[in-house]
């Protein structure tokens, strides 16, 4: 079957080639004879609620990317949409999830627009008090003191960032107030979360669900002297194990994910606890691939197929 498939994601210039997931996606669907087509989320237009993008077709070839010329993306004749921009999951964001609404109902999209704008990956983990580390979602300061002072080291972060931007191990009041006043917005609320010692010397597990199914698992490790573990912060992966309250853990999420009908997901664990689960531009699968030999590629897109009508 010929597919047309849609990509909205960020510029190939701001992406890297050889470890992207989305790249990964599209090289998968370019070998199954697919039409890809990438815009990005400023392209949308709703039009007399016909809706539209300026995008460009990808190709592949000897080993590079390459987007053809800009020309306009009718969405009545697309199969597949992946939504796989990165945030900040900002008013931008959002909006780009209401236009979306306006697919055809025949369209298959992953994930689900409207799942993407009710569910932020940082909140998600509070539908698992089991699994809740410590947390606290403000922009009180004197509730970040007082959450400060009870568990006296903690990560604050930004809510709608990723990738661990604006990520600080706090131990102090005056480091509050230095992280609030370089940051603009101090009416967004922030999370804290009690510091994980463990996190520097075990980092943490990356779990990945496809058709809201356990597909894979990796353990990343951040660099020495850091504690954070994304791969943009100089992290490492290697294969392991998951621990029978890991495989509990995962249960659950799958439950939850096949109840939301959300198709992608990764999920982030730290002794036991569920720190995050990532449905907006969920990565990870090229380095499964190299250090798993599991091509999660194939399976993603031997389910988006089952499918289309």
């Amino acid at each position: 079957m010929s597919l047309k498939c849609y990509i909205q994601m960020d510029p190939l210039n701001q992406l890297d080639h050889t470890e992207d997931t989305t790249l990964f996606l599209a090289k998968e669907a370019l070998s199954r004879g697919y039409q890809v087509y990438a815009y990005s989320p400023e392209a949308l237009s709703l039009k007399e609620n016909s809706l539209t993008a300026i995008g460009g077709r990808l190709n592949y070839s000897n080993s590079v990317w390459k987007q053809g010329t800009p020309q306009i993306l009718d969405f009545k004749n697309v199969h597949i949409v992946l939504v796989r921009q990165e945030p900040p999951f900002d008013m931008a964001y959002i909006t780009s999830t209401y236009l979306l609404d306006f697919l055809p109902k025949k369209c298959v999209v992953v994930n689900n627009p409207r799942v993407l704008r009710d569910l932020p990956e940082k909140i998600i983990p509070h539908y698992f008090e089991k699994y809740l580390a410590p947390t606290l979602i403000s922009s009180n300061y004197e509730e970040m003191v007082s959450f400060l002072k009870k568990y006296k080291e903690v990560v604050i972060k930004p809510l709608y960032l990723y990738g661990g931007k604006g990520v600080q191990r706090i131990d102090s009041e005056i480091k509050i107030k230095k992280y609030l006043e370089k940051n603009d917005n101090k009416h967004i609320p922030r999370i804290m979360q009690k510091f994980l010692s463990s996190v520097e010397t075990q980092g943490d597990k990356r779990l990945v669900f496809i058709e809201g199914k356990l597909r894979g698992w990796l353990q990343r490790r951040p660099a020495r002297g850091g504690f954070l573990t994304n791969f943009y912060e100089g992290a490492t992966a290697e294969k392991c194990d998951l621990t029978s309250g890991e495989k509990k853990l995962s249960q659950d999420i799958e439950t939850f994910l096949q109840e939301k009908k959300i198709y992608f997901a990764g999920i982030d664990i730290i002794d036991n606890y569920l720190l995050e689960v990532n449905i907006t531009c969920p990565a990870t699968l090229p380095t499964l691939k190299k250090l798993c030999d599991i091509d999660l590629g194939k399976l993603f897109w031997d389910g988006l197929e089952k499918r289309v009508k």
